[in-house]
C-alpha cells in the first residue's frame, strides 16, 4: 500500500470521521484533540515529513514496513510544533512541542487507512506497541497512546490523510 508523500494534510479518524487531529487553539504546546473538520483553521493541517528509510526507528511488524515520520503543525501561533508524546505509555496524551518526535506509520488492509504508531519506549518491559487513539466523537477529546489491535478493526486507531493544498509560507497565512 502507498504512503503518504512529504506534504500537508488533514489527519481523519476511521470511527470518527468528522474528526481529525486539532492542535488546540493553534497553540504550540497544546493538547492534539479529536476535532470537527474545519476548511479555514490551519490548527489541524499537519506537515509529513518521511524520515530517512535506513533510520533506526524502522522495522517489519504485523501489516508491513513501517515508514518513520513527523509531523508539525502549519497553524501562524504554531510554526515548528512537532505533534508529540512526553512518554510512549499506555493513556499518554498527545501534544504539540518543540520537541522532534518520530512517529512510525503502518497501512492496514483498507486503502489509505494507517495506524500511527508511537516512538517505541527502550525502558519499557511491554513489546505491545502503542497508536493514536481517539476514544470519543466528542469536541476536544484528546488523541491519546492505546494499545495497537494488530487487526486494525479498532477503527479508533486507524486514521486517513486528505492532502491540503499546496505548501503555504508564513507570508501566506492569514
Amino acid at each position: 500500500m502507498s504512503i503518504p508523500s512529504n506534504g500537508q494534510y488533514k489527519i481523519f479518524n476511521a470511527k470518527f470521521t468528522n474528526q481529525d487531529a486539532d492542535l488546540l487553539f493553534g497553540l504550540p504546546t497544546t493538547t492534539i484533540a479529536g476535532y470537527p473538520g474545519n476548511s479555514g483553521s490551519l490548527n489541524m493541517v499537519w506537515n509529513f515529513n518521511a524520515q530517512d528509510s535506513n533510520s533506526n526507528f524502522t522495522g517489519v511488524f504485523p501489516g508491513g514496513d513501517l515508514v518513520p515520520f513527523t509531523l508539525t503543525n502549519t497553524a501562524s501561533s504554531a510554526i515548528g510544533a512537532y505533534a508529540s508524546v512526553d512518554q510512549s505509555t499506555p493513556g499518554a496524551a498527545l501534544y504539540g512541542s518543540s520537541k522532534e518526535t518520530i512517529w512510525r506509520l503502518q497501512s492496514t488492509d483498507q486503502s489509505g487507512q494507517y495506524q500511527i504508531l508511537a516512538p517505541r519506549s527502550w525502558d519499557s518491559c511491554s513489546l505491545t506497541d502503542l497508536v493514536w487513539s481517539l476514544a470519543s466523537g466528542d469536541r476536544g477529546a484528546p488523541i491519546m497512546l492505546a494499545p495497537i489491535d494488530d487487526t486494525a478493526s479498532d477503527l479508533s486507531q486507524v486514521w486517513t490523510f486528505q492532502p491540503q493544498n499546496a505548501r503555504r509560507g508564513i507570508n501566506d497565512l492569514d
